[in-house]
């Protein structure tokens, strides 16, 4: 029980990486099944993210996440 108020104190950033998880599932959906997000998004279209790289920034943010997490416990 001594990782539980750890879990409690860095859920908040688990969260943010969940959500940009999730963002890039979805980014992937939507290309897939051929909706043009960018111009329903109004993002401009030179500089905008593909799903891999939501799913590199997650994979970073979670290899960060994880190696902090395990020196606090």
């Amino acid at each position: 029980m001594d990782w539980l108020p750890a879990l409690r104190m860095y859920r908040g950033v688990f969260l943010v990486i969940l959500f940009i998880f999730l963002l890039g599932v979805n980014t992937y959906g939507w290309r897939s099944s051929g909706v043009n997000h960018v111009l329903i998004f109004e993002l401009d279209p030179r500089h905008h993210l593909a799903h891999q790289e939501f799913m590199e920034v997650t994979i970073v943010h979670i290899d960060r996440y994880t190696g902090y997490y395990s020196l606090k416990v």
